[in-house]
């Protein structure tokens, strides 16, 4: 895993690798570059290997612009990762705040980096939910008096069995519900969905993977 691979790539390590493992604070910790251009010289020095961004985020308060910065950030990174199929996956830094002799913010024992998009306590902050989204293999669209449900050819993308899709209506009551038997990368299903006002997703263990509102998907 390399922190230094912008700075000089001619002499890091990671590229002795199989894999290619990059942190990439494009922006914050590693100034301002053009993160396609970086991208693209990564990936053409290195002809036919995988690489994996192995941390990408904010780092409050040695960077400003708090949650905000933090979800346009995580965004922005998706985004361009999505655009290279050599990008075998991402390392998101990081889900929660934690304490941390390296910390900048709190003092002693206490010091901590804020760098999560969950407080130290488990609280989720606003960008928690897009990078929840952002993380699920599958994509929802409304159309027509219709929910389509893709799965993802690209980051992160691999199929999906027994997921549960819940459809509400505007008082969150359940209207209906359907099970995604198999679903393969690239691959789509629909669902009648004329009167509902939002869907929630869910894996085969139970947990959550967005509740995702009808009026943000229309075209």
């Amino acid at each position: 895993m390399s922190n230094t691979w912008f700075e000089n790539p001619m002499i890091d390590g990671t590229v002795d690798g199989d894999m290619l493992m990059i942190n990439d604070y494009i922006g914050t910790w590693h100034g301002e570059r053009d993160e396609h251009a970086e991208l693209a010289r990564l990936i053409g020095d290195n002809p036919g290997r995988p690489v994996v961004p192995s941390e990408f985020g904010l780092c409050e308060p040695a960077f400003s612009g708090g949650d905000a910065r933090r979800e346009q950030i995580f965004l922005e990174k998706m985004e361009a990762y999505r655009q290279h199929e050599e990008i075998a996956g991402t390392i998101y830094f990081c889900l929660n705040d934690y304490r941390t002799q390296m910390g900048e913010d709190g003092e002693g024992k206490y010091r901590r980096r804020v760098h999560g998009s969950v407080t130290m306590d488990g609280q989720p902050k606003p960008s928690y939910y897009a990078v929840q989204r952002e993380c699920a293999p599958f994509t929802l669209q409304w159309e027509q008096g219709q929910l389509i449900i893709t799965c993802r050819r690209d980051l992160p993308g691999y199929e999906m069995r027994g997921y549960l899709v819940e459809l509400r209506d505007a008082q969150e009551k359940r209207m209906g519900q359907a099970v995604i038997e198999r679903l393969r990368p690239g691959e789509s299903m629909k669902l009648p969905a004329q009167d509902a006002a939002a869907a929630a997703v869910y894996r085969p263990t139970g947990d959550c993977a967005g509740i995702y509102l009808i009026k943000e998907m229309r075209r």
